[in-house]
């Protein structure tokens, strides 16, 4: 009975894979994340918004604003996935939207509740709870 020779397989490395630089914190690694979250309601609510320009029943700033918006949540996030300390150099401009997300949720709510209409709990929670936390996590991060 022969046997065939096996080849013995080359051991797993051992060395972590060099890295370029600090990688971003945890924080920032959450940041980005709800950025990216924001950037898919921002394009969807474009789209949203450019149906219902398209049938008739609006105007297309609404359109606009939201791209604008999803413009400057890409850029955010893109610099938020870089190792660089302080990387969201557009800090102030990511504050900004994430105020104004806040101020909307909250004039929605309240318009919401003098019609004596409820508001959905899931959507009113997550419009105000995304943008409160990027405002938290960016307010430590130095």
């Amino acid at each position: 009975m022969t046997t065939t020779p096996t080849l013995p397989l080359a051991p797993p490395p051992t060395a972590p894979l060099p890295l370029t630089g600090p990688g971003p914190s945890g924080r920032m690694r959450v940041v980005r994340v709800l950025l990216l979250l924001e950037l898919v309601v921002a394009l969807v609510t474009t789209l949203e918004a450019l149906v219902v320009a398209a049938v008739g029943m609006g105007t297309p700033v609404p359109a606009v604003l939201t791209a604008a918006v999803a413009v400057v949540l890409a850029l955010a996030a893109r610099d938020a996935g870089r190792a660089a300390p302080g990387a969201v150099r557009r800090r102030w401009l990511v504050l900004a939207v994430q105020v104004v997300f806040l101020a909307a949720a909250g004039v929605d709510v309240t318009i919401a509740m003098l019609e004596g209409v409820p508001p959905l709990l899931l959507p009113a929670l997550v419009r105000i709870a995304v943008p409160a936390t990027v405002l938290v996590l960016l307010r430590g991060e130095r």
